[in-house]
């Protein structure tokens, strides 16, 4: 499973220390992203992970947590099962 999550590019130090403390490997993307027709500059925290039960909590948990540092209406999650995933 690739679990992605879209946030508002502030307190990037503080961000990444608390994924850290979640997983072990995690790939930050640097975005564009709009909300309520405002353009915001915003990051995309991609994990890759086995898709069970305790995956699933450390995703959301991780994203509430951000969403109060970054002082956040809403924090997206996205999920996406990959057929078959290699590391190359």
């Amino acid at each position: 499973m690739i679990y992605r999550i879209y946030t508002e590019d502030k307190n990037r130090d503080q961000v990444e220390q608390i994924v850290g403390k979640y997983f072990d490997g995690f790939t930050i993307i640097e975005a564009t992203g709009y909300w309520a027709g405002e353009r915001e500059k915003s990051i995309i925290i991609e994990h890759v992970g086995a898709g069970g039960k305790l995956d699933r909590m450390a995703v959301t948990d991780l994203a509430y947590e951000i969403k109060g540092v970054n002082q956040q209406t809403a924090v997206l999650i996205t999920c996406t099962q990959e057929f078959e995933s290699k590391i190359v």
